[in-house]
């Protein structure tokens, strides 16, 4: 289940701003909702309404996250 985080759970390298602009692009298409607690946004993806419309999908993309994942650790191991 994919559950709600917070930027910081997520430990994004990118620029605060550039995560709020991403996660505006992504609200905006429906993919995720947001809430806000306290001084913190916690955002969800649409798990159960993206299955509906699109069965499949969230797993595919996650089985492949996963994959390159490991590849790419795979490979930085191996350089060192």
């Amino acid at each position: 289940m994919i559950g709600p985080e917070t930027t910081l759970k997520l430990k994004l390298t990118m620029p605060k701003s550039t995560c709020s602009q991403h996660y505006c692009i992504l609200r905006e298409a429906g993919l995720i909702v947001s809430e806000r607690r306290g001084v913190d946004l916690s955002s969800r993806v649409r798990a159960a309404e993206l299955e509906a419309r699109f069965p499949g999908l969230l797993d595919s993309i996650l089985k492949s996250y996963t994959k390159e994942t490991a590849r790419r650790d795979l490979r930085s191991r191996r350089r060192v």
